[in-house]
């Protein structure tokens, strides 16, 4: 019986941390900034070009948004941002 008891308690321990494991791996120190470019009618604006410029560090990244006007940026680091949006065709 002791056995049993020394495995159960092993058998435990281990899915515990392996649950521990899974909780660290699942969080990140980034987000991801999305949205939609519409116009004063609210229809979808694509191929826009949208910048997402760090007020801390001033470097900017650029998107294009698709057909439906929608734009993601990925693995953005914590901060303040400024978002602006150009579009060369005429709305």
């Amino acid at each position: 019986m002791q056995k049993s008891s020394g495995f159960q308690w092993r058998l435990v321990t281990a899915f515990s941390l392996l649950l521990c494991a899974w909780t660290a791996v699942a969080q990140t120190q980034f987000a991801t900034v999305n949205g939609t470019i519409t116009d004063k009618t609210g229809a979808a604006v694509s191929n826009a070009d949208v910048v997402l410029t760090s007020n801390a560090q001033g470097r900017a990244r650029s998107v294009k948004t698709n057909n439906e006007g929608t734009y993601t940026f990925a693995n953005v680091d914590p901060g303040q941002y400024k978002i602006s949006a150009y579009c060369s065709t005429a709305l």
